[in-house]
């Protein structure tokens, strides 16, 4: 990271926007309470111009050589065009959660957490140790750090950062975050439907795909602009938009609070009603809690479709306004 921000400060004449470098304490403390409380006490300073957060963690990992990135839909295309150029393949995509200090997800910030682990043979003999059966203890000491590997994640750590430092419309694309959508709709679907009524997951698609046709012609028409109050505009759109559907689609709880570290349940598709759909299909109908739960599903879609209901107006807006 030093190194990184030493290189950033030597050619800041050519960054349009500015990159601030964090070191977080209390990582594995009160939920991430570094992070967390800089979220909390900036909150309307991350909101307004956050672009992105970058972990940077675990790297240089000795004997490891697969790259696994935990990351928000929308960045996947800019990331994998970094990828190609430093490693010469692409990392697995994961949706982002709530480790590695993402304190960041209730406000709606794109996050990119890309490091190196190993295989999953590897994997089965090291007990699941992503970061090696050395990470936190006594043992993990510069011996277990492979140089060649740092100098490759330092590469791609400044590729990621220079490109959303530069480039004058953020290299933001929601049509993958689109897609993940409809398919995590359609899987919930076929998780329940054999045992609930889940007929009200045909409106919520309906939607998403909507808003999949939106974004769409959205992103055709950027392609050529150059007018900097369009591209202005754009960018504005751009960060709205993961403010209005990241909160929503990748959170369980509202914007201003935090999901518990390592939160599992985010692991789930819709994870706001996942939950919900789970202990229904597991209960009776004609009971007081069945109906209980009706009534928190029914506020949890509510917010999912708000949400798809602001995206799609703020699309139509700037789709009216700068074409």
């Amino acid at each position: 990271m030093l190194e990184i921000a030493r290189m950033l400060s030597e050619n800041r004449a050519h960054l349009i926007r500015n990159v601030i470098m964090g070191f977080w304490d209390g990582h594995e403390i009160g939920e991430a309470a570094g992070s967390s409380w800089f979220v909390d006490n900036y909150w309307s300073e991350i909101n307004n111009y956050g672009v992105a957060y970058i972990n940077i963690d675990a790297c240089g990992i000795k004997g490891a050589s697969r790259f696994i990135s935990y990351s928000s839909p929308e960045t996947w295309k800019f990331l994998e065009e970094i990828e190609k150029e430093v490693l010469g393949k692409i990392s697995e995509k994961k949706l982002p959660l709530k480790i590695g200090d993402n304190s960041f997800l209730g406000v709606g910030i794109p996050y990119v957490f890309t490091f190196a682990t190993y295989t999953e043979s590897e994997l089965e003999k090291l007990g699941g140790a992503l970061f090696g059966w050395w990470y936190h203890s006594d043992e993990d000491t510069l011996d277990k750090v492979d140089k060649n590997l740092l100098e490759v994640h330092a590469q791609l750590y400044l590729g990621y950062i220079l490109k959303l430092a530069t480039e004058p419309v953020i290299p933001l694309d929601f049509e993958p975050y689109i897609d993940v959508l409809i398919s995590e709709t359609i899987e919930i679907n076929t998780i329940f439907s054999k045992v609930l009524d889940t007929s009200f997951l045909n409106e919520l698609l309906n939607k998403i795909k909507f808003l999949k046709i939106r974004i769409n012609e959205f992103n055709k028409l950027i392609i050529n602009i150059k007018e900097r109050y369009q591209i202005d505009t754009i960018n504005k759109t751009l960060l709205n938009l993961s403010r209005i559907l990241t909160p929503a689609f990748r959170s369980t709880v509202d914007r201003y609070s935090h999901d518990p570290y390592g939160y599992r349940p985010l692991t789930k598709p819709l994870p706001r009603i996942y939950q919900i759909l789970d202990k229904m299909s597991k209960i009776k109908i004609d009971t007081q809690e069945y109906y209980t739960l009706t009534i928190k599903l029914r506020k949890q879609l509510n917010i999912l479709h708000d949400a798809l209901d602001n995206a799609i107006t703020l699309t139509d807006s700037t789709l009216n306004l700068i074409s």
